[in-house]
């Protein structure tokens, strides 16, 4: 700066000599020197910025090369090399000056000076064409152990809202990449860090893959996976149509109708453990997610009402048109099939449908059940079958970050399983975007399943160096001879959800619990009755979701895992005392849970946990 004043004040000098010219000509130079000054503040502004993001990546640097390089026999020659390709890697122009890079003796330290020519803009007519700015970072070495990380991320609508110069989404994407960085640096041939990424919203995408994962309940069996379906009897001609999965269902709709990846949640007692999936006991395996077409016709511009002894009614309104005084009527919006379907018996193709009836959806015909069933009313062709076998999604939209039809609220990128592939955790974590509701109990448990040796949820057959791995023993993370570390990080900007509909029977959309009145997780009781059985509702069901997010970790920690915890609170859309309060129970200690404020918050959260999780701190 001084050196910049030295030269507009000679310009002045100059200006001020020179006679000759118009006035308006003199008039305009001398405002040079204003704009100048002017201009200096912004690229000084700009140059302020620049240093921030050289710090984090010098930070990132000593922590990765320390890490993954030092060693008792290295010398600054032979890692001088390495720490510039990993500098420039993170911050382009970056550079180490003479003496930048120095060794404690026994090589018990190591220190990295940084600098970064930063250009300007208006400053370039006072021929200050830069502005030079450095950064300073010294760590400890790391120890010799592997590590295992899984990152439960929240991909949530929200995420899309603006913090501080960037969207949260980006700041997270940020965040997760220099963690992965640090971790499995660029180049290394023996990666001691394996990662597995887990986006989550209201369910969680385990991956559409075909066949589905040895976990899937592809023969209908659990408890739970008929819950919201009428399946009458297979009955010849009159019943053609019996699925033995919602598999066939969806082969039904293909291609609007097929299976996105999501799975729901297991019941209790399985819901909050890694017992491994098992077809002897079908309670185990996960059901494949499918939202339930709810009544109504064929135009996805309309609101579906059904009331007592009344036909079902269509009529264009809007959600705001709904009031107290309605009672008796409820409110469907994930129509996508017909309801109604013409008789032929010959080929199989029947769906009879009593529309003046609503305790049943068919009708009654001798040998034909009633769905007549808890939980079911009012049936009008929300939990029939046979219209799933018609072959045709008829309607299915778009919104921000959803989509209408089975797949319903199944909005995020399929997790990643455990690699030390960090192209492949690149790619996974530059497809997360925003969309949907936050399940954290869901979020929790499927990173956990990630590294874990019991669930085994993603075996690989013969895993190399750099690819898929299989969970270490719990043995290996535990106790003083430990050889691997099983960490778990749990990043949200909000607190658990879980949509209501008022107007609807079912009292919720549909989602990795089913929906509210199937009660799944209602024996995790409230805030008050924890342990007791209570009816999910609207006032109790965030509380029953907490439950069941505090037990997850609670368990996976009794398993010997570290827990991380990030609360993303932004002013603008705060997490709440008690979702302030879930993060910090979960967290393994009090120090392992963080707060961000705003993006730069964020990356830096995550780059304090990367430190922390090599047992590394910075020095300087």
């Amino acid at each position: 700066m001084r050196g910049l004043l030295r030269r507009v004040g000679a310009l002045r000098t100059s200006f001020g000599a020179n006679r000759e010219g118009q006035v308006a000509v003199t008039s305009a130079l001398a405002l040079l020197p204003s704009l100048l000054m002017v201009g200096a503040a912004v690229d000084y502004g700009r140059a302020v910025a620049k240093r921030a993001s050289l710090q984090q990546a010098t930070d990132a640097t000593v922590l990765a090369i320390s890490h993954n390089e030092l060693s008792s026999t290295s010398t600054v020659a032979s890692l001088t090399g390495p720490t510039q390709t990993y500098l420039s890697g993170l911050i382009n122009g970056a550079a180490i000056p003479s003496g930048g890079l120095t060794l404690a003796p026994g090589n018990t330290q190591i220190c990295l000076s940084t600098t970064l020519n930063v250009p300007t803009t208006i400053m370039g007519l006072a021929n200050v064409t830069t502005v030079p700015v450095g950064a300073r970072s010294c760590a400890k070495p790391a120890s010799s152990t592997t590590m295992e990380i899984a990152l439960a991320l929240d991909n949530s609508g929200s995420m899309s809202e603006s913090a501080g110069g960037s969207t949260k989404m980006a700041a997270l994407i940020q965040g997760a990449q220099q963690l992965v960085d640090t971790m499995i640096p660029s180049g290394t041939t023996t990666p001691r860090a394996a990662i597995s990424i887990v986006p989550f919203t209201a369910v969680v995408n385990v991956g559409a893959s075909s066949p589905p994962p040895a976990f899937v309940d592809t023969a209908g069996t659990s408890s739970i996976h008929w819950q919201n379906f009428h399946r009458p009897a297979p009955i010849p001609v009159l019943a053609p149509f019996y699925p033995t999965s919602k598999f066939d269902l969806l082969a039904a709709l293909s291609p609007k109708g097929s299976w996105g990846g999501c799975v729901e949640e297991r019941p209790v007692p399985y819901t909050t453990s890694d017992t491994p999936a098992n077809t002897a006991t079908p309670d185990t395996m996960f059901v494949p997610f499918l939202s339930p077409d709810d009544p109504g016709d064929t135009n996805p511009n309309d609101c579906f009402f059904v009331k007592p002894a009344v036909q079902l009614v269509s009529t264009s309104c809007s959600f705001g048109t709904l009031g107290p005084g309605l009672l008796n009527t409820h409110l469907f919006y994930n129509s996508y099939l017909a309801d109604t379907g013409a008789v032929n018996l010959n080929l199989g193709n029947t769906c009879l449908l009593n529309p003046l009836s609503v305790t049943n959806d068919t009708i009654k015909l001798p040998l034909l059940a009633s769905d007549n069933q808890p939980n079911y009313f009012p049936a009008a062709g929300a939990t029939m079958v046979c219209k799933y076998n018609q072959g045709k999604v008829v309607s299915v939209t778009s919104g921000p970050g959803v989509t209408t039809g089975p797949n319903f609220l199944c909005s995020g990128p399929a997790l990643t399983p455990l690699t030390t592939d960090r192209s492949v955790l690149t790619t996974a974590i530059n497809a997360m975007k925003a969309g949907g509701s936050t399940d954290l109990a869901a979020g929790t448990m499927w990173a956990w399943r990630t590294i874990s040796p019991v669930a085994a949820m993603f075996p690989v057959s013969a895993p190399g160096t750099i690819g898929p791995q299989n969970p270490k023993s719990y043995a290996t993370s535990t106790g003083a001879s430990a050889t691997n570390a099983k960490y778990l990080i749990l990043m949200t900007d909000g607190f658990n959800s879980w949509t209501q509909n008022a107007y609807s029977p079912w009292g919720s959309t549909y989602e990795a619990f089913g929906y509210y009145v199937n009660n799944r997780i209602a024996s995790y009781g409230d805030c008050n009755n924890p342990g007791y059985f209570v009816p999910t509702t609207a006032s109790t069901y965030r509380c029953q979701l907490d439950n069941v997010t505090r037990e997850a970790c609670t368990n996976a920690k009794a398993a010997g895992i570290t827990i991380y915890t990030v609360g993303f609170t932004i002013s603008s859309d705060p997490i709440d005392a008690q979702g302030i309060s879930l993060l910090q129970s979960c967290a393994s200690s009090t120090a392992d849970y963080f707060q961000a404020s705003d993006a730069a918050g964020l990356v830096n959260a995550f780059q304090q946990i990367a430190a922390n999780i090599q047992g590394l701190r910075l020095t300087q």
